[in-house]
């Protein structure tokens, strides 16, 4: 028996050497085109990361399990496949597909992800275990139960918190489409589905209530500060207390509590004036309500009142963002799976929910006259990617082919292609000749996409990169926010908004974190708030409840993939965007530290 341990000792001993140093070769091959290697394969580093990738492995070894291994393995490829063409795309603005280092470089990194993975998984139980010893502490006894006391304790608490922001951008953030949304009212008076109507009806009603009682549309502004902020922070106090009814470390709503709290992000976006706060708000209060279906379908079905809220939420969902109702049509078919003794009701209450947004959204329309989004708004990636190819094989394509698009897109606007917005383009894109030949244009767009395959690729990366690869920087301040304002000069001439700092110290610092990028100077800080990392957080959570045979519970983050789908397909890469999904990681972290969902408290029948 001793002799067989030492053997499977020598043998762990041995494959991990070779595997940690078949991933040290793999990250010092360089696979990026004009750009030095991960690692100098004639460094000192190169030792020191054989022996710490050896380590890993050796680890790695002690867990090993053919479930494990599967459960971590495809997610780790795809992350390993996101750092290294992602890179490559960040340093040359395309990817080489017949450079052979870059799949290198893909195996060596997928190694390392695997096992890092399952070493997570592996341990994450004995870590929640360790977490749930500050459950005795008297703080968490005291604020965190399940108790309405945590709602309103967590909401006091970020209201302290964001005051400071407040004050230093009082009256708010008037910026991003703000200005454009209320120019449909005063001065073309005609409204456009371009704009969420709902939101732009909540603007004009906030300037307005303040113009109307204080005289003043900049008290307008401190009253839409005011409605947002208070909203959202309730919304983010609300999901601390839906957490707090089950069995997650205590440890862990603390830190969620902070990261909403004191989170600079949270509190600029708090008082912007940008149609996707509340959008975020709902859609993090949908996650939650789905989660609910699904562990407690019993609880949710019981209650009218329950199934009332859902499709409220859901509603004003789809009423504030147009993509609301392709997230939430995806989301079906898994929900109605999961129900397994509702799945008639859940069936009929998505069907109810679809007819009222449908119904709803055309009522709104026809009250306010307004005319219809130009279907350019979801065209981004293709009109990009036929672009690309004019500018870079025009002189390849035919007369009659480069005459089919100039009627498309003129070429003005063709020569204005920027890689990462789509934007100049779209502006000039023709949705009235697009109409006239769809069929046409569709089967022009499939020739090019399978002519210049790698031109496509590398069309529709330009505008998604940023949303699964972690280390991109701003291109144009694009990622991140427009804190002094948007349209300036309109908004000062037509609104006479004005920021007048109360907390002119906390205000510059807002103004670093959003405008230099403050927070991306410090490691792993700077990945609290990438518009990445909400990707990575589904993929390792999604990982993690396969493993545990929890596969009910990614129904719910159906929601999450199927909205990121839709930023994948969007004009740019850009944090706003993303809002909605990164409110969400908090969450997804507690499902992680956790190796069962067991339910601490149900809510009473008039309660939350």
């Amino acid at each position: 028996m001793e002799v067989t341990e030492r053997v499977k000792f020598g043998s762990r001993i041995f494959l991990s050497l070779i595997l940690g140093y078949i991933c040290v070769y793999g990250v010092t091959f360089g696979a990026i085109d004009g750009s030095l290697p991960l690692v100098s394969s004639s460094g000192i580093f190169a030792v020191i990361f054989w022996v710490m990738f050896s380590c890993l492995f050796y680890f790695t070894f002690r867990v090993l399990s053919r479930r494990l291994l599967c459960c971590s393995i495809w997610a780790a490829f795809i992350l390993a496949v996101c750092i290294v063409t992602g890179a490559e795309f960040y340093t040359n603005g395309t990817i080489n597909w017949s450079n052979r280092g870059k799949y290198v470089n893909i195996i060596a990194l997928a190694c390392i992800f695997v096992a890092l993975l399952m070493l997570f998984i592996e341990y994450l139980p004995q870590v929640k275990n360790k977490m749930n010893k500050c459950h005795e502490m008297q703080f968490f006894k005291k604020y965190f139960k399940p108790e309405k006391k945590t709602f309103f304790f967590s909401f006091v608490f970020i209201i302290i918190c964001w005051l400071p922001a407040f004050l230093a951008m009082f009256p708010g953030n008037f910026s991003y489409d703000a200005i454009p949304q209320l120019d449909q009212i005063y001065v073309y008076d005609q409204f456009s589905a371009h704009s969420p109507l709902l939101h732009t009806l909540f603007l004009q009603g906030c300037l307005q209530m303040g113009k109307i009682l204080f005289g003043s549309y900049n008290a307008g502004v401190v009253i839409h500060s005011l409605i947002q902020g208070g909203l959202l922070a309730a919304v983010f106090a609300y999901t601390i207390y839906f957490l707090s009814r089950f069995t997650f470390p205590k440890i862990l709503l603390l830190i969620s509590l902070l990261f909403f709290a004191i989170n600079p992000i949270m509190q600029i976006w708090a008082f912007t004036t940008t149609k996707d706060i509340l959008f975020g708000a709902m859609f993090l209060l949908l996650f939650l309500f789905t989660l609910e279906v699904v562990l407690l379908p019993e609880h949710f079905f019981a209650l009218k009142i329950r199934q009332v809220r859902y499709a409220m939420i859901v509603f004003l969902l789809c009423i504030f963002r147009n993509q609301g109702i392709y997230v939430f049509v995806l989301a079906v078919p898994f929900l109605v799976w999961v129900c397994k003794y509702y799945r008639k009701k859940m069936l009929l209450l998505s069907i109810i929910i679809i007819i009222l947004v449908q119904t709803g959204s055309g009522l709104l329309e026809k009250t306010l006259d307004a005319t219809s989004q130009n279907p350019r708004e979801a065209l981004s990636v293709p009109m990009q990617q036929i672009t690309r190819v004019m500018n870079l094989h025009s002189e390849e394509l035919s007369a009659d082919t480069k005459e089919k698009i100039y009627e498309l897109i003129p070429k003005d606007y063709i020569q204005l292609y920027f890689p990462y917005i789509s934007d100049p383009v779209k502006t000039g894109f023709n949705s009235e000749i697009l109409k006239q030949d769809l069929g046409g244009y569709f089967k022009l767009w499939i020739q090019l996409g399978l002519q210049y395959p790698g031109v496509y690729a590398d069309a529709f990366f330009g505008l998604s990169y940023g949303y699964w690869y972690p280390e991109v920087k701003a291109v144009n301040d694009l990622p991140y926010i427009m804190y002094d304002g948007a349209f300036q000069d309109r908004a000062y001439s037509t609104f006479g908004i004005e920021r007048k700092t109360l907390f002119p110290a906390y205000d510059r610092y807002l103004r670093k974190v959003s405008l230099e990028s403050l927070l991306t100077s410090y490691p792993v800080v700077s990945l609290i708030n990438n518009e990445a990392i909400p990707f990575w957080v589904i993929l390792i959570t999604i990982s993690i409840l396969i493993y545990r045979k929890k596969i009910k519970l990614i129904a719910p983050l159906i929601l999450l993939i199927a909205f990121w789908g839709t930023l994948i397909l969007g004009p740019v890469t850009c944090s706003r965007y993303v809002f909605p999904l990164l409110i969400c990681v908090p969450v997804l972290c507690c499902f992680m530290f956790s190796d069962e969902f067991g339910v601490v408290s149900l809510t009473d029948r008039a309660g939350m």
